[in-house]
């Protein structure tokens, strides 16, 4: 069976204003996600295992600036 995974971001505030503030705007987004406050530091399966402890997943945390940290020609 294979497993799915939900990437959110929990915003605090109207999602118009994020979307706004983010669109066309990359290199903001890559920083906001890379942030200390939202970045889950480490490999892909223990930033998984961070956000799926306790509350985690509710309390704005991300490992989505993985996604990007290969590619630095977008940063």
């Amino acid at each position: 069976m294979s497993e799915k995974r939900v990437v959110a971001i929990i915003v605090e505030g109207p999602t118009d204003e994020f979307a706004d503030q983010y669109e066309g705007n990359l290199e903001g987004f890559l920083k906001f996600i890379s942030d200390k406050s939202v970045a889950v530091p480490g490999t892909y399966k223990a930033t998984w295992r961070f956000i799926e402890k306790n509350h985690h997943s509710l309390q704005r945390h991300t490992n989505m600036h993985l996604i990007f940290q290969d590619h630095k020609e977008l940063s």
